[in-house]
């Protein structure tokens, strides 16, 4: 075999040279290459994940922002009072069946007429928040207490006969019925759902339609 000219060997190895610089060229290409598909994979998982919690948790946020209120809190806590809802009278207030319980049986020892006498002296009651604003007790929110005094309406009927009761229910569901309007505090301390309220003497004057004034209840 005849021997390669140096000129031919010269040329090989610059040729074999090349080759490997080419594929050491290549491999660094594809390394960094390699490792921003990785990192570009980590910022996608991890804004993926980002948003799946933003999602699961904006329902919350929405609720708890724009739903869970003081004024829904006052609104469903009123029903409550009107509808004689005792269990969520409990959820929403600190006292205020305790109050119910001396008012009803006060007036009567009949369980139906305990239940009209009630229904019938809230059938007016109305709430209305003035303000409202933080305090290290909790949210002091005033309010507007709007209702009839039961004890002034009964003090107007002219016959107190039998049918007493009758008429007296009558009477307390009359919208044009005179009214007191009380301003009053108080305090709520936010749950997750709903807000706990403390009444004041005030509020509590105020669901009476100012009848405290004639009566030991506190």
């Amino acid at each position: 075999m005849a021997r390669k000219k140096r000129s031919e060997r010269f040329a090989e190895k610059n040729q074999i040279d090349k080759l490997e610089r080419k594929e050491k060229r290549v491999e660094r290409t594809k390394k960094p290459k390699k490792q921003e598909k990785r990192k570009k994979g980590k910022k996608i998982n991890i804004f993926a994940l980002a948003l799946l919690i933003l999602i699961i948790l904006s329902p919350l946020l929405i609720y708890q922002k724009f739903i869970n209120t003081p004024q829904r809190t006052i609104k469903k806590a009123v029903e409550s009072i009107q509808k004689l809802d005792y269990e969520n009278q409990e959820k929403y207030f600190d006292k205020l069946v305790k109050v119910e319980d001396v008012l009803k049986e006060s007036y009567s020892t009949d369980k139906k007429e305990q239940e009209e006498f009630l229904k019938a002296n809230f059938s007016n009651l109305k709430v209305d928040i003035i303000s409202q604003k933080k305090t290290e007790e909790g949210l002091e929110v005033v309010v507007d207490v709007t209702n009839i005094c039961y004890v002034d309406i009964y003090d107007k009927l002219e016959h107190k006969d039998e049918d007493i009761h009758k008429e007296f229910v009558k009477k307390l569901k009359n919208k044009n019925q005179d009214k007191l309007t009380t301003t009053a505090k108080l305090i709520l301390d936010k749950k997750f759902t709903y807000y706990k309220i403390y009444e004041s003497r005030d509020f509590v004057n105020g669901i009476l339609g100012g009848a405290l004034k004639y009566s030991d209840i506190e």
